[in-house]
């Protein structure tokens, strides 16, 4: 019993060894490992490297371009501020004709106007009235006009045209109506 106990024991003995050594061979060696993951890390910080020397390749080559537009760019600027001042001054010019013009315009319908009235005053009509014929002046009603301001204008009273028309109010004034502006 002794001598087959022996035998196991020699037996357990050498199958742990055989395990043993079986398990150590099996793992993996650090050191393999270590180098194999620095290989990568080296492949992929050239890697690396290259892209950025790419990127500073293609970086400096955009500051170029940009750098040259930016001359050209100054370029059109100032030319589209000179023309810019020629439109400024054009129309400075046309505003400053359109005002003149609008003054002369103003200027011979304002003497067209007083010609016109001149020539209503000078023309008097006799007109019988209700105290036998009188001199005048006809006047045709235009839009907007309003009795107080024909009165005004040939420097008589309401009252007067009133009367010289047999008008029942000063309020019946229509557009087209011939008065009779006594002197």
């Amino acid at each position: 019993m002794i001598k087959t106990l022996g035998t196991l024991c020699s037996l357990g003995v050498l199958l742990a060894a055989v395990g043993c050594e079986s398990l150590v061979s099996n793992r993996p060696d650090p050191y393999a490992t270590t180098q194999a993951e620095m290989e990568r890390l080296r492949a992929d910080v050239a890697r690396l490297r290259t892209e950025v020397s790419e990127i500073r390749t293609v970086q400096e080559r955009l500051f170029s371009e940009v750098s040259g537009g930016q001359v050209a760019r100054g370029a059109d600027v100032q030319r589209l501020e000179g023309r810019l001042a020629q439109v400024e001054r054009s129309v400075q010019t046309q505003a400053a004709e359109r005002d003149r013009l609008r003054d002369e315009i103003v200027g011979q319908a304002s003497a067209r106007i007083a010609d016109v009235l001149k020539a209503q005053r000078q023309a008097p009509a006799p007109v019988s009235g209700p105290s036998g014929p009188q001199t005048g002046y006809e006047h045709i009603v235009k839009p907007g006009e309003t009795l107080s301001e024909i009165a005004k204008a040939y420097n008589v009273s309401v009252a007067a045209i009133v009367k010289a028309n047999n008008m029942a109010s000063a309020d019946m004034l229509r557009v087209a109506q011939k008065l009779f502006i006594p002197e």
